[in-house]
């Protein structure tokens, strides 16, 4: 060995390595040391024959380990001065040895508790879901997983964060109302690194939820931590359930590839641009949206039932009273909304319904009378051309833009009014012609009044305020987004002016600074994201009826006059409604009575769901909820 080193220095060196081992370690070599030194002193009165109790070897260790240990047993001990100096030196490195072994484990015992309180010990739970990443979203996303599995009698949600794990859970006790069979875990961690992952026992969870970051290019993250979970060399052999959101449509393609099947994307841009085309034009769409969306109402479900193998859609559409079938899914999983009325649900296949929840679903035993002297044969809507105002400008325009034209009567027209910068966006937009409206484009700043008072005389039908792609900061974006929407309210109470609002709100926890009090006046946020997030984690085959429901090119969710399916001003069955519908090859699933439009309480007049005997009396202004594949 090098001379270079000191003896010291070779000493600290070994201790600092002895240290390292561990407090198992250090306790052995404290006992090892204890031995040594009972033995010698044990030696030592034994040869110098000073033990006034016994000259026995063994009896002489014994009488040394107790003073070792119980340092009181000194104050009884008299005889030979060498017995009572080597019983007092003894009695010393005792006090020594029972401290330092307290000081250990004291101290393992404070890293235990702090690896604990730093959230690094792993999870052996089975059939969790795992929340991988923090943002606004895991609260609405952590209410729906709890309402969802309310019937569970064991429910465990597992978070792995790169924040602390105390502030998790304090932050997530001091919003959100915990049941008690739920148990939320919280751990701290890197959510792209491999050991980090296995913390949560991945291979035994049910499901895994991505949470985008707010960060400049949260995409990335998300295909990373999905390559991680996918490609993980200890991972099981069977399919994970993951859900993730992407921002960028560029993005989409690559974190399909990187996820192969086992994960289900949405597209969270474009998913928020085509509701708010579709609730601009279809005021109370939006509730009917969240109701369906979420699991506090009424949600989607697939249900299989033998019993029904060989019936036509339209037999199903009356085979339950309280859940409202919509489609079906063929024996190779193809999905089949809003069917002909003859499709017949073949074996192996099952029924996509709207219910309260799985145990609701139960067969009927009545007989519905569809009273068809109320229904209306023909009738033809004759839409007229749409004024919409947009107000603000971000890169979810175009594809706003996109669906209106798929949506709108031709001669409609479009405003937008935005920043001077966005001018040259516009000019991109603008070069591509539209069938049914007219495309224009003013500068200003939209939360002035007069420009707001002069805009709303112009007799708008709808109004889009969006967040200003000019703010970074969220709360700016929001706080913009509020104050516009402020004026444009109080503008149409003072005039009376009536044209439905959609507004889009970046943070979830601004939504609630803007009270909605009417079915037309819509709120739309990242809240709609979580709700689907939240579904696809408790059922991934949602996501192919969703993309269904929400893409202009499929069936739809549509709100169309109640004049259209029977007759006004007389009592009829729900049932009457579906067999009209049906006619007309469109699917009922509810209605709309205008009149409790700003009661809230009672969604705003909208019914998913009702019971096939459901007596209702339709209005002018009322509307029948159906999925149909056309607008008009």
């Amino acid at each position: 060995m090098n001379s270079n080193y000191s003896i010291k220095d070779r000493i600290n060196y070994k201790f600092e390595n002895l240290i390292s081992k561990g407090p198992f370690a250090l306790i052995g070599t404290l006992l090892a040391v204890s031995m040594i030194v009972i033995s010698i002193f044990s030696i030592f009165v034994f040869f110098t024959n000073s033990s006034p109790h016994s000259e026995n070897f063994l009896i002489i260790i014994w009488q040394t380990l107790m003073r070792t240990i119980d340092p009181g047993v000194i104050t009884t001990d008299q005889g030979h001065i060498l017995f009572m100096s080597s019983m007092f030196m003894i009695t010393i490195f005792g006090i020594f040895l029972i401290s330092s072994i307290i000081g250990i484990v004291t101290t393992s015992l404070d890293t235990k508790i702090d690896s604990i309180r730093r959230g690094k010990s792993k999870i052996i739970e089975q059939q969790h879901t795992v929340i991988l990443g923090w943002s606004e979203q895991i609260y609405t996303i952590l209410s729906e997983l709890n309402i969802a599995n309310e019937s569970n009698r064991n429910n465990l949600i597992a978070i792995l964060s790169e924040l602390d794990k105390l502030d998790m859970e304090e932050d997530i006790w001091g919003k959100i109302n915990i049941p008690r069979n739920t148990k939320i875990i919280c751990r701290t961690g890197n959510r792209m690194d491999l050991s980090d992952l296995d913390i949560m026992s991945l291979n035994t969870s049910k499901s895994i939820i991505i949470l985008s970051s707010e960060v400049s290019d949260p995409d990335c993250e998300v295909i990373k931590t999905v390559l991680a979970i996918v490609n993980n060399p200890h991972r099981r052999e069977t399919p994970y359930n993951i859900s993730a959101m992407i921002r960028n449509p560029e993005n989409l393609e690559i974190a399909k590839i990187a996820g192969r099947q086992e994960v289900n994307l949405i597209l969270e841009g474009d998913f928020i641009a085509r509701i708010i085309a579709q609730t601009c034009l279809q005021p109370g769409l939006s509730i009917v949206i969240n109701e369906i969306i979420d699991f506090m109402g009424d949600e989607i479900y697939f249900h299989f039932d033998p019993g029904l193998t060989g019936k036509t859609y339209q037999q199903l559409l009356f085979a339950y009273d309280n859940s409202s079938v919509i489609g079906l899914i063929d024996q190779k999983g193809k999905v089949l909304l809003n069917p002909s009325a003859d499709t017949v649900l073949d074996a192996g296949g099952q029924i996509i319904l709207i219910a309260r929840d799985h145990n609701s679903i139960h067969l009927s035993n009545e007989n519905y009378i569809c009273e068809n002297q109320s229904i209306v044969k023909s009738y033809k809507d004759n839409a007229e051309p749409q004024k919409i105002l947009i107000l603000g400008w971000n890169w979810k325009v175009p594809i706003i833009i996109d669906e209106l034209d798929e949506y709108l009567s031709p001669a409609s027209y479009v405003k937008i009014v935005a920043n001077l910068a966005d001018q040259e966006n516009f000019n991109k937009l603008n070069n591509h012609s539209y069938k049914n409206f007219k495309l224009d484009f003013q500068t200003g700043i939209t939360t002035n009044r007069k420009l707001l008072d002069a805009l709303c005389n112009e007799d708008y039908h709808h109004i889009i305020i969006l967040c200003n792609a000019d703010f970074e900061n969220p709360q700016q974006a929001d706080s913009n987004t509020l104050m516009t929407l402020l004026h444009v309210r109080d503008i149409a109470m003072k005039k009376n002016l009536n044209f439905s609002i959609v507004s889009e709100i970046k943070d979830i926890k601004n939504k609630n600074l803007a009270e909605i009090t009417r079915a037309d006046d819509f709120i739309v946020s990242d809240k709609m994201t979580s709700l689907l997030l939240a579904q696809l984690s408790e059922n991934k085959h949602l996501l192919k009826i969703y993309q269904e429901l929400f893409d202009s090119l499929g069936s739809e969710i549509y709100l169309k006059p109640a004049q259209s399916y029977v007759k006004l001003c007389e009592p009829v069955n729900f049932a009457t409604v579906i067999q009209s519908a049906i006619d007309k090859n469109e699917t009922a699933i509810g209605y709309r009575k205008y009149q409790a439009n700003s009661n809230s309480n009672n969604f705003f007049g909208i019914f998913i769901n009702p019971s096939k005997s459901e007596t209702i009396e339709f209005q002018e202004q009322d509307k029948i909820i159906v999925i149909s594949e056309d607008f008009l």
